[in-house]
């Protein structure tokens, strides 16, 4: 961008001109309190002090904040409220202080929560038949050893071909990766932040470690998606001959750990903003923080998408209805299908469809990890952590989304093909994608958002979405200082 007092080009992230030495996001600090005030302010709405006098700035370095001089007029003036300021602002940068540790602890719970629960995250399966109902549930360690024993035990009561044994074990083999993957990071970002977050109270690190006890939540989060994906890819129907239902969803213990990290992360945000004080209130904050909200929300909801059954199955004309289904378990039924003795070209189509089916659940996933990147830089840049753009982000999760709606649509219609060329399509219905069309239009939302929140922000130049609450309480901590040693 352009600096609008020289006209040089600068960084769009710059607040300061690297030519001119001026600020660029429309503040300016005052000689006396040292505050951040509008550009364009006379008097100063902190301490009073009057800009337009020549002599403010040298009355500040010289006068002694508790000392009266012997002066009259509008010098008078000028060091009484210097007196005054410096004893507010004292009691105020204490406050701040305070204030931030407060924050960076709440932090730190939201890290915890995210530590104690990746322990208990899974899923349970819920069976509705005849009026009664049936749960089970797994944990994240189901993928460490049980999961491959129950499908070995079910290969054994048959003679399977070997694209059926890769179709049963393939989601042993992603639950395995998912989970421990998920439990290594969680408990290396809850160390970094642990060490970062205790060296910043005590003065040693100028930056605490928020960043990383969001992240650690978030990995948190995306696992239980994750797996709920995955088992959402198993199968959900019901039937006219046997009426049950079938459905998978997040257990009783991962529900109250995401319930409880959101309740700590939005108390963690107050409090961000509470250090930003009346910059949150500017109008061009107010609009940022807005967008980049309304973009967060569509992405969850896209991400929320990802992790429900993607293929409807209208299997009315076989008695059965409301079939729901995952590229996994569209993977898993194509090998029930008899195919046989019908000639090298089906079986070839089977291993095509085993292969993209397999890339389209990877591209989910790959999603997922889009979507929760994104969702930790809004919040991070909301709470002024963070400065970085959220459109590339938002732009990888609607890619994604869309590569796993196309393999998922391609994969869809070869199952009907091979179905249809061994005679059994009439007991497979018609398939319709709703939900992974919904989940890319959604995305697409997100990178218009995205987008004018870029515009506006390059308009309106300023670090991050919201001031920057960390260098708000860093600056406070050292005009206390200063006044301290004067």
């Amino acid at each position: 961008m352009l600096c609008k007092h020289c006209g040089k080009e600068i960084a769009d992230e710059a607040v300061f001109c690297k030519h001119c030495g001026k600020r660029t996001d429309g503040f300016k600090t005052c000689p006396v309190c040292k505050k951040d005030i509008d550009d364009d302010s006379a008097f100063c709405s902190f301490c009073g002090a009057d800009l337009t006098s020549p002599t403010v700035g040298e009355t500040a370095v010289a006068a002694q904040p508790y000392t009266v001089c012997a002066t009259t007029g509008a010098d008078a003036v000028t060091v009484g409220a210097l007196a005054e300021a410096g004893s507010v602002k004292k009691t105020a940068v204490n406050l701040t202080r305070i204030l931030n540790i407060a924050v960076v602890c709440v932090s730190m719970l939201v890290a915890l929560f995210a530590l104690i629960f990746i322990f208990f995250a899974g899923f349970k399966a819920v069976l509705e038949s005849n009026g009664e109902t049936q749960s089970e549930s797994a944990d994240i360690f189901y993928y460490f050893g049980k999961a491959y024993k129950e499908r070995a035990e079910i290969l054994k009561l048959s003679q399977p071909s070997n694209y059926y044994k890769a179709a049963t074990f393939l989601p042993c083999i992603f639950g395995t990766v998912i989970s421990a993957s998920s439990l290594i990071a969680v408990c290396a970002l809850v160390v970094a932040a642990t060490v970062f977050n205790v060296q910043y109270i005590v003065g040693k690190r100028e930056k605490s470690g928020d960043a990383f006890a969001i992240a650690a939540f978030a990995v948190f989060v995306f696992c239980s998606a994750a797996l709920l994906a995955m088992v959402n890819s198993t199968t959900e129907f019901s039937s006219d001959y046997l009426p049950q239902t079938i459905y998978y969803e997040l257990n009783s213990t991962t529900v109250a750990g995401i319930v409880s990290g959101c309740v700590f992360m939005f108390i963690w945000l107050c409090g961000k903003i509470a250090v930003c004080g009346k910059q949150f209130f500017q109008t061009v904050n107010i609009v940022k923080c807005c967008l980049a909200l309304a973009a967060t929300v569509f992405t969850v909801v896209t991400v929320s998408l990802l992790t429900l059954p993607a293929i409807a199955v209208d299997s009315s004309e076989a008695g059965i209805t409301d079939v729901k289904c995952g590229i996994l378990q569209l993977l898993n039924s194509l090998g029930l299908l008899s195919f046989k003795g019908e000639g090298n070209e089906i079986a070839t189509k089977a291993w095509v469809v085993f292969s993209l089916g397999t890339l389209a659940f990877l591209t989910e996933v790959g999603a997922l990890i889009c979507g929760g990147e994104f969702i930790i830089k809004a919040i991070n840049n909301i709470s002024g952590n963070g400065k970085k753009s959220l459109l590339g982000a938002s732009i990888r999760t609607a890619v994604f989304t869309l590569i796993t709606m196309v393999l998922m649509i391609v994969c869809g219609e070869m199952f009907l093909g091979i179905a249809t060329e061994i005679g059994d399509s009439e007991n497979i219905g018609k398939f319709s994608y709703g939900v992974p069309i919904a989940a890319f239009v959604l995305s697409i939302i997100s990178i218009v958002i995205a987008v004018a929140l870029k515009i506006y922000g390059y308009k309106n130049p300023q670090s991050g979405v919201l001031p920057d609450a960390q260098q708000t309480a860093e600056q406070a901590v050292a005009a206390d200082t200063e006044n301290s040693q004067s």
